[in-house]
């Protein structure tokens, strides 16, 4: 979770490559700073190849949820999975998007 909020992946502009290049996702442009375009490109992998996704996350196992949520809990984004199974971990990181303070969550289940 840490290198998701913390790195802008490898290689560091995974958003311009295909995704068998990607061998890390991050969608920081420095240490809690939530790049928006870094994180569109995400939203949309994470919609249209949600295994890959999962894998490169190293969830291949598991399936997840991305949520970033502002202060006052209202949604900002969401990617992966709806379902919800009966083992579950989530880790949570404050960062800033669009210099607002969010509440970047993600949750894997089985």
């Amino acid at each position: 979770m840490s290198s998701l909020v913390e790195t802008k992946g490898f290689p560091s502009n995974w958003e311009f490559q295909n995704i068998p290049e990607i061998k890390a996702f991050g969608i920081a442009s420095s240490p809690g700073i939530v790049d928006s375009a870094k994180l569109e490109s995400f939203l949309q992998i994470s919609q249209s190849d949600y295994d890959s996704v999962r894998k490169t996350l190293g969830l291949s196992k598991f399936n997840y949820r991305l949520s970033i949520n502002d202060l006052n809990g209202e949604s900002v984004a969401i990617a992966g999975s709806d379902a919800k199974g009966i083992f579950s971990f989530k880790a949570s990181r404050l960062a800033l998007l669009n210099n607002e303070a969010v509440l970047v969550s993600l949750e894997a289940f089985k």
